[in-house]
């Protein structure tokens, strides 16, 4: 009997340690894999290089310049001394009266591009009118519409709406082209209210630039001496 017991004594020591071994190990599960980590790294990283790539090209494409910036050229290799324009017939929109810049030599003309939904060429003609009396009608003024779309009654209806007396005249396409000749296609575009000055020999100058008050007004005229 004391040998049974001793046997079972033992037995039972063995079960009891055993248990406790078992319950001292980590799940294997529970151990980060490696595998795991570097599947998620690539994950993430893949998608930010992509997109980082996309934008720099999308900057690039914009820093690009078109092809209207490529064929600008300065200002001042876009004149010429085609002075077409001077002998080409303008007509007076009130009195049909016709005439040419030429036949005006001795005087000192503006002609002021505009067109009658031209904001800048309103306050412009503020400008000029103010100049004009000031300089007791030193010099001819001529507003020359370039809209390709103006019409002569519309214009005598602007003419009494803003109670304007000096001479209106609508710009043919051959009038426009010649004057681009001579100055580029800036002179004709109303909306940066370009003012053409005609000195009494005949030499022509662009003004442009915005709206042009009376210091820039008498700057101007000193060029014609």
């Amino acid at each position: 009997m004391k040998y049974v017991f001793a046997l079972i004594l033992v037995l039972f020591l063995l079960v009891g340690c055993t248990e406790i071994a078992q319950d001292n190990v980590e799940p294997v599960e529970d151990i980060p894999q490696k595998e795991k980590i570097v599947d998620t790294n690539e994950i993430v990283t893949e998608p930010i290089i992509t997109e980082k790539q996309e934008v720099v090209e999308e900057i690039v494409t914009e820093l690009l310049p078109t092809e209207d910036i490529i064929l600008e050229k300065p200002i001042e290799t876009q004149f010429y001394n085609d002075t077409k324009w001077m002998r080409i017939n303008l007509q007076n929109v009130v009195t049909d009266e016709t005439f040419t810049i030429e036949s005006l030599k001795g005087q000192k003309i503006v002609v002021e591009i505009y067109s009658e939904q031209c904001y800048p060429c309103s306050e412009q003609k503020i400008k000029l009118r103010e100049f004009i009396a000031e300089k007791n009608n030193s010099f001819k003024h001529i507003s020359l519409n370039t809209d390709i779309n103006a019409q002569k009654e519309k214009e005598i209806k602007y003419m009494d709406l803003h109670e304007y007396n000096w001479t209106f005249v609508l710009a043919s396409k051959e009038l426009r082209a010649s004057i681009v000749e001579q100055f580029s296609t800036i002179a004709i575009k109303y909306g940066r209210a370009p003012l053409l000055l005609v000195c009494e020999d005949q030499s022509a100058h662009l003004l442009e630039g915005g709206i042009k008050g009376k210091h820039q007004l008498n700057e101007a005229f000193e060029m014609c001496g």
